[in-house]
């Protein structure tokens, strides 16, 4: 059994996602936005003013490969068959659409849980902290994550003076 991937036939254009994610982060006391745009992925940044200090958030999105199989290709009933160049280009799109849809529908339900007292703001958006270097918290834990956990120990990054 397949489950349908979350928005995966919605129409909603990417600047109207954008502009709806910015509108919540708004309202949420997010200031200066910005938009950044790369060829594999996009990124909305805004500043929070939060007990007196600022702070920068960031939310990616990695965009679909345009050379992927799922953008190159389709599938019925179990056999793969190649898509037109325009059929790849609408498939490019349409998933781009979709991964701006789950970035909204993230936040919606980052600010409900945080709204509604099951979370702190922390515990919602640390991954998202923008820090000194340019690079997000995520980021920067998820370097010594992955192999300190294999190796039953703490990540060196976050002991107290355990290296920058």
């Amino acid at each position: 059994m397949s489950l349908e991937k979350f928005a995966s036939d919605t129409s909603v254009p990417i600047e109207r996602s954008q502009a709806e994610a910015r509108t919540l982060l708004n309202a949420h006391g997010c200031t200066k936005f910005a938009l950044v745009d790369e060829e594999h992925r996009t990124a909305i940044q805004a500043v929070l003013v939060k007990d007196q200090q600022s702070i920068m958030l960031r939310f990616e999105v990695t965009l679909p490969d345009r050379k992927d199989k799922a953008i190159t290709h389709f599938v019925r009933q179990g056999w793969s068959y190649a898509r037109t160049a325009g059929a790849a280009d609408a498939a490019h799109k349409q998933e781009c659409r979709r991964r701006w849809r789950c970035l909204v529908l993230l936040l919606k339900a980052k600010f409900a849980a945080v709204d509604g007292g099951i979370a702190t703001f922390q515990d919602e958006f640390l991954a998202n902290l923008v820090l000194p270097s340019g690079e997000t918290v995520g980021t920067w834990a998820a370097r010594d994550l992955g192999p300190a956990i294999a190796e039953g120990r703490m990540p060196a990054r976050l002991l107290l003076g355990g290296g920058s």
